[in-house]
């Protein structure tokens, strides 16, 4: 579930890293330069709709529930940004290589 929510939130707002500066964001390929990153102060309202509501449905879960569980999620995994968005916290994810990956470049 929370691979399917960063993946989403990464897709839509180039959300990882709090302390990056929406510039550099603005930078990146296929992003606008006038897009807005990251999610805003209402959280859970700026989540996919359809995708949480997929989720609720798998995990039998009522409105009620889910909001708690997205509330934890944000309290977790997310930090609000000196633009008062909130970005996938850099602290909070380990993204992990295999310790024999190959970019092609000769070590």
């Amino acid at each position: 579930m929370l691979v399917l929510l960063f993946w989403d939130v990464m897709d839509d707002s180039a959300a990882l890293g709090e302390i990056i500066q929406d510039d550099v964001r603005k930078g990146l390929p296929g992003r606008s330069k006038n897009q807005i990153f990251g999610l805003g102060f209402e959280f859970s309202t700026e989540l996919d709709k359809g995708l949480v509501q997929r989720i609720q449905e798998l995990l039998n879960l009522d409105n009620q529930t889910t909001a708690k569980i997205a509330n934890k999620v944000r309290d977790l995994f997310f930090a609000s940004s000196a633009n008062n968005r909130y970005y996938i916290k850099l602290a909070a994810v380990k993204i992990e290589l295999p310790a024999k990956t190959s970019f092609g470049i000769a070590a």
